[in-house]
């Protein structure tokens, strides 16, 4: 195997700053690419379901056509972090906080894009602090380049390998899209109400509960390796509680606090900054405290269950409805008091429950598939290690 510099077996570049203008973009044209279009791309999302330029506002702002195959990944910002490596699947133009490959005849886009995603461009990255990759590394970054056969052959592997996994994500996300529509055909939208439900005010069915502000609040020397979990908004992740990062306090400070204690059942949902994630807090810990920038609610079950009004409050609508309400300038933040004024439908006891019998079925799917799907990503991994250590 050789190894050879990226700049000898591509062009790289960059792409163009965005233009500021609305009218720039329609609902036609050539899809163009944002550092935050990375993610969604990567997971299935389609080019063309991005933002459109016309062929003649392209000209207008002088942008450049990215052909087909063309590798991408953020080259600045806190993306640049991340390394998520995306290769075109047709034409685009590509805004300037994206590094852009043009593979050339001597290698296979496929194995390229591979081998970025098993060696990160971000190891690039100089200062942590200010994230950025100059272009002149990316191109002197040397690539083991075997052969076009071999490397055809590689890529064939992980090609079948990866698409096993992306299935099992596409199945995952139609669970998520059957739960939104059983949704809808029982209840319509929870917002704009067209079944015509009774509809109650928050506070009049649900008690509200934030984070200990006192004197009490816990700083950085108390937080702990274990003990009672202090959570924080990244606890809070796709609507679900996540305790993959947990920070900890001793049971004796949890003790000392007054407010913002959860308990398994509750419903948990952020204030500031990310405006309106919930989840239904369920741990083996069976107690937490939460920090200032989320609330506790629980809701009156003679009228709703905590996990029907978890259901409303992650519905599209409302999350959609939750951004157009934050208050605030530089931050924008959610009160108690408007969580009070905010209209609920409420359906029938026996319609809810019927709706979260379906919900656990749905879930317990998710889950299954879920697990398939880590242990996919392991093999993966292994592979692509096999791979590209030269032992498969």
């Amino acid at each position: 195997m050789n190894l050879v510099k990226l700049e000898d077996i591509s062009i790289v570049s960059t792409g163009q700053s965005a233009p500021q203008d609305l009218d720039a973009f329609s609902d036609n044209g050539v899809p163009f690419i944002r550092a935050g279009s990375l993610e969604s791309l990567l997971n299935g999302a389609s080019e063309s379901d991005l933002e459109l330029i016309e062929e003649s506002k392209a000209k207008k702002y002088k942008l450049r056509l990215f052909p087909k195959n063309t590798i991408i990944f953020a080259k600045s910002g806190m993306s640049a972090k991340i390394s998520r490596v995306y290769q075109l699947k047709g034409p685009c133009f590509v805004v300037s906080h994206l590094a852009t490959i043009i593979p050339n005849e001597k290698v296979y886009a496929n194995y390229l894009t591979y081998w970025l995603r098993y060696n990160p461009p971000s190891k690039l990255i100089e200062n942590e602090s200010y994230p950025s990759i100059k272009t002149s590394m990316i191109q002197k970054l040397e690539i083991v380049l075997p052969s076009l056969i071999e490397q055809r052959r590689v890529a064939a592997i992980l090609d079948k390998a990866d698409e096993i996994r992306q299935k099992r994500q596409q199945s995952i996300k139609k669970l998520d899209e059957l739960l939104q529509s059983t949704f809808i055909d029982m209840f319509g939208d929870p917002i704009t109400n067209p079944k015509g439900w009774e509809a109650k005010e928050m506070g009049s069915f649900c008690s509200f509960e934030n984070g200990d502000r006192s004197s009490n609040y816990p700083n950085a020397t108390e937080i702990q390796d274990s003990g009672i979990p202090f959570l924080s908004t990244k606890n809070i992740v796709k609507n679900s509680y996540n305790e993959t990062k947990l920070n900890f306090i001793t049971e004796e400070k949890f003790s000392e606090l007054t407010r913002g204690k959860a308990k398994n059942g509750d419903i948990l949902i952020t204030l500031r900054g990310t405006l309106g994630a919930v989840c239904i807090f369920n741990s083996k810990h069976k107690l937490a405290f939460i920090n200032a920038q989320m609330m506790i609610i629980r809701s009156d079950d003679i009228v709703m269950s905590n996990k029907f009004l978890h259901a409303i409050l992650s519905f599209p609508t409302f999350q959609t409805y939750f951004s157009r309400i934050g208050q605030g300038a530089a931050v924008q933040q959610l009160t108690t008091k408007q969580f009070e004024k905010i209209s609920i439908i409420v359906p029938s006891k026996f319609d809810q429950d019927l709706f979260l019998r379906k919900a656990d079925y749905i879930q317990a799917q998710k889950v299954r598939l879920t697990s398939q799907l880590a242990l996919f990503d392991a093999l993966f991994l292994s592979l692509q290690q096999r791979v590209f250590n030269g032992t498969l």
